[in-house]
């Protein structure tokens, strides 16, 4: 990642002191947190070979569990 564009996202931040950037409900916890859904998301997607909204969009798949077991 540039260094600009991370820059740019601390300025973005806007933190003001006491900002909390350890612990449970700290910053670095949550950027941590979305950055992982982020790539996870996009793992699943490339796996699946569509994003997530247009696979609840499409027809049922016979293994997806919805199917009748005869």
């Amino acid at each position: 990642m540039e260094t600009e564009a991370i820059d740019n996202l601390i300025k973005d931040l806007d933190l003001k002191p006491g900002t909390e950037l350890f612990g449970a409900h700290g910053l670095v916890k949550q950027i941590t947190k979305r950055l992982v859904e982020t790539v996870l998301e996009a793992e699943l997607e490339e796996h699946l070979g569509c994003p997530r909204a247009s696979a609840a969009k499409s027809p049922a798949q016979p293994r997806n569990g919805t199917s009748s077991s005869g």
